[in-house]
């Protein structure tokens, strides 16, 4: 999905260097979950599954809300 490379791509490209070794593996766990289902997660339109709700996917929720796009 077009929406969450650019949202996820455009995090990584800012913070993924500032992950640590756990984060990291967080950040590639929330790979791993359906485009759609996470874009749901991120805009809030559905709870985040309980395994996900990390600080890391707040500070990426967060990230998103604050996007310039266009």
């Amino acid at each position: 999905m077009r929406e969450m490379d650019l949202l996820l791509g455009t995090f990584a490209d800012a913070r993924l260097d500032a992950l640590s070794a756990a984060e990291l593996d967080l950040f590639e766990d929330l790979l791993e979950v359906p485009d759609a289902e996470l874009f749901k997660w991120l805009t809030g339109e559905v709870p985040v599954a309980e395994h996900h709700d990390t600080d890391l996917f707040r500070r990426i929720q967060a990230f998103c809300r604050v996007m310039p796009f266009g």
